[in-house]
């Protein structure tokens, strides 16, 4: 164990409302068969109005190592992630979501990844859909930029930011916090990292089982979390740009996929979910805080908007020129055919 750190690793979980799952979710970490004075459980409970702190509270009371924060505000994932961070005191440290799970295996990527001092170690996760797989070269340790442009896929699991162990240090080092008050997926997070990283191996086992809940935040919709996701796709469209031309295929599977994405969220299959009148103010909320940001130049940087669209006006005058389009694409799609 690194000698500034008193936990070999801090498992940091984000909850909110998670009475279904959470109990679930701390039984899987417990029964990986670590002693407890070896790690530390931090779960931040973001402003749940459900039975979710009582139960922590409850659990609490047999294991001395989970520690509970509370949020004053509601911060949505990304804040909460950014507390367990600042107050982690393992030498690694895992995120888990609250409705998914660890599993035993975990322990000795624990042990490898101190040994061979890795910045992170990537592992494979379990998810019940089907997901491409990559033959990556096993314990192979090596330089961040040529993990990611060699084996970076959004269609397997090198693209979930839950499927590596990261080094504490290193998080502190890069210093990239999770955006806060957004609702979105964090794959910006993730390359960013890898991007980042000088050490990086990969360990062929399956290590952390996804669920895909219903419930979840990310899978109920409404027309504000569909621009934050948005937002997450043009900050990672502008952070493609400052990659270099000789990594290439890192570049275009970040480019395909944000497009990709902006295009479903606009797509008329879920334009179906709301009414044009909330898309237009959506957008035009956008649009207006956007050059609010350029003219003042004052405020914290994603409050609104990708904060380099501040420094880049043309980028961000580029970017309110192609919503326009595709809002008024998705109002001809929601248009009935006169019969």
């Amino acid at each position: 164990m690194n000698s500034k750190h008193q936990f070999e690793i801090s498992f940091i979980i984000p909850v909110f409302n998670g009475e279904q799952t959470i109990i679930r979710c701390l039984d899987s970490i417990y029964g990986i068969g670590l002693e407890e004075g070896r790690f530390e459980v931090i779960v931040v409970d973001d402003c749940s109005t459900d039975r979710t702190l009582q139960l922590l509270e409850d659990y609490s009371i047999t294991h001395q190592n989970l520690v509970i924060l509370h949020q004053a505000v509601n911060l949505k994932p990304g804040g909460a992630r950014n507390r367990g961070i600042s107050c982690a005191k393992g030498t690694y440290i895992q995120f888990c979501d609250a409705d998914d799970t660890i599993e035993r295996g975990i322990i000795s990527i624990i042990d490898y990844a101190q040994n061979a001092n890795l910045d992170m170690c990537h592992f494979h996760i379990a998810v019940d859909y089907s997901m491409k797989e990559l033959n990556i070269p096993e314990k192979k340790v090596m330089d961040g930029k040529d993990f990611a442009d060699r084996y970076y896929r959004m269609a397997s699991d090198t693209g979930y930011f839950y499927s590596y162990l990261y080094a504490t240090e290193f998080l502190h080092k890069v210093n990239r916090p999770f955006i806060e008050g957004r609702v979105h997926e964090d794959a910006d997070w993730c390359e960013y990292h890898l991007w980042n990283a000088f050490r990086i191996a990969h360990v062929d086992s399956y290590l952390y089982s996804h669920y895909e809940n219903p419930m979840s935040i990310m899978h109920t919709y409404n027309a504000k979390k569909e621009a934050d996701s948005i937002m997450m796709c043009y900050r990672r469209l502008l952070f493609s740009e400052s990659i270099d031309s000789s990594s290439n295929y890192f570049k275009k599977e970040i480019q395909s996929h944000s497009k990709y994405w902006i295009n479903t969220i606009l797509s008329f299959r879920h334009r179906i979910i709301h009414t044009v009148k909330d898309i237009n103010t959506v957008f035009q909320n956008l649009e207006s805080s956007a050059m609010d940001k350029i003219s003042g130049m004052g405020f914290q940087e994603w409050d609104f908007f990708p904060s380099l669209c501040i420094y880049h006006p043309t980028a961000a005058k580029c970017i309110i020129a192609l919503l326009h389009p595709l809002v008024t694409f998705a109002k001809l799609m929601m248009k009935p055919v006169k019969k």
